[in-house]
């Protein structure tokens, strides 16, 4: 059975762990430029609120 990345628990671990920290930066990478083309505005505090890290730590990201 897959679990659904669409769950905040899956997705914390997925996005949330620092061994994957190159899969965090690329799927931010791809939120920048989905919110660039639709103009819609996710603020850093949401990201890290989903991700469990630090604003610092998600600009280091970019």
């Amino acid at each position: 059975m897959l679990l659904s990345p669409k769950s905040d628990i899956v997705f914390k671990l997925i996005f949330g762990d620092q061994r994957n920290a190159d899969v965090l930066a690329a799927f931010l990478q791809a939120v920048e430029i989905a919110r660039y083309l639709l103009g819609i505005k996710i603020p850093i505090s949401e990201i890290a609120a989903a991700t469990n890290l630090s604003r610092e730590e998600i600009e280091k990201l970019r």
